[in-house]
């Protein structure tokens, strides 16, 4: 993505992890940010958080999970001007829906069930079925996103950055 910006004669820094991180230099000398995100949502398909016969205290149990998950979602490409930190673009391209083999995690949460997030976060047994999920989406993805970063439009953008950078 940063590619398709630098051929299309925009000034590219970074990457960042925030804006805050930037130094002011750098602000000045690049004409937008491009903040993307993803934004996951799961659902169980089969199997859920099972109690285990384990106490954690207070009358509380241990949950574990055991069962297919799928994920859908989407990524949000937000450009932003650097220094004033005004929203100019804004885009999202959907994450098809998939679902993972059988998951069966070895973490425990204590007092009740926890999120799906939490155990992709938390337990590699987890996280590589939802790796290999992504994986099998990435370039119908990244196409799509690629798709809706026209420098052309961003072009169309500059004067409304320009006048940003003097207030």
């Amino acid at each position: 993505m940063l590619e398709l910006l630098t051929e299309g004669g925009f000034t590219v820094r970074g990457p960042y992890a925030s804006r805050d991180e930037m130094v002011f230099s750098d602000k000045e000398a690049c004409d937008i940010i491009l903040d993307l995100s993803i934004d996951p949502s799961f659902k169980t398909v089969t199997g859920g958080w099972k109690p285990q016969i384990l106490s954690c205290g207070q009358g509380s149990y241990y949950y574990k999970y055991s069962g297919n998950v799928s994920m859908y979602g989407k990524i949000n490409m937000v450009a932003v001007e650097p220094i004033s930190g005004e929203k100019v673009w804004s885009k999202s391209v959907e994450i098809p829906e998939g679902e993972t083999g059988e998951i069966r995690s070895n973490y425990m949460v204590c007092g009740g069930p926890g999120s799906v997030l939490e155990l992709i976060m938390k337990d590699a047994t987890v996280a590589n079925p939802f790796t290999i999920m992504l994986q099998t989406n990435y370039n119908e993805v990244l196409t799509k996103c690629d798709r809706l970063i026209e420098p052309q439009e961003f072009k169309h953008l500059q004067p409304i950055i320009d006048k940003l950078k003097q207030k």
